[in-house]
């Protein structure tokens, strides 16, 4: 004998086919779903279904990887050690100076970093080599300073066949006008102190005048 009439045994059909109907949109909405398929053999295997929001296509990986690299690609790395309290190489913005680099390092060593013997304002290249020498040690310039060799497969030779004056050697240098040996060496012992920012700063260089300069300004750059 039934408990519920007819119209009743309906309605309860219905209450049930509408429950499950909502049970299973929340489930395929859900953010994963687990799905199940069958391989070739029969067997069954379980996957995991990402909703369109969080699946990541290959041409925005490929734009995110695009970032990373140019992010990578404006970071300089450091080797700051001597009288700074943590020595060891640090990872700088592009365009930084020295008084960054020693920041990161923890800081010069109050009452013994001889600051007086360096400069604080130097720019810093990727792979530069610095060291804060101690108040009253004998150093020379090349022995605080030591930038990369940076006379490329070019041999100092801009894209456009100008010579970069922040890399040429002093072979590659005197191939300009008037510029022997002497003042070629001036120029690497210039940008070895603090590299050039313009073609214009090379005639603080001693024995380079306006006359020699007008001369050379064409054939220089320091990209």
């Amino acid at each position: 004998m039934s408990f519920f009439t007819k119209k009743e045994q309906i309605v309860i059909l219905l209450l049930v086919i509408v429950i499950l109907c909502v049970m299973g949109y929340s489930f395929l909405t859900s953010e994963d779903i687990t799905i199940l398929s069958k391989d070739a053999k029969g067997n069954v295997e379980i996957g995991l279904k990402t909703t369109s929001e969080n699946y990541e296509s290959d041409t925005d990986k490929k734009k995110d990887d695009d970032v990373i690299e140019d992010m990578e690609d404006q970071i300089i790395n450091v080797h700051i050690c001597g009288q700074v309290h943590k020595p060891g190489v640090v990872k700088l913005p592009k365009s930084s100076i020295l008084q960054d680099g020693i920041e990161l390092a923890g800081g010069h060593i109050e009452g013994s970093a001889d600051l007086e013997r360096i400069n604080l304002a130097k720019r810093l290249t990727d792979e530069a080599w610095i060291y804060i020498p101690e108040i009253g040690e004998e150093l020379e310039d090349s022995q605080i300073y030591v930038f990369p060799d940076n006379s490329d497969e070019n041999g100092g030779f801009s894209d456009n066949g100008k010579i970069n004056i922040n890399k040429a050697s002093r072979e590659i240098l005197t191939k300009l006008p008037g510029i022997g040996e002497v003042i070629a060496d001036r120029i690497i012992d210039y940008r070895t102190k603090d590299q050039f920012s313009n073609i214009d700063e090379i005639k603080n260089v001693k024995g380079i005048g306006i006359k020699k300069y007008e001369s050379i300004k064409d054939l220089i750059t320091i990209e």
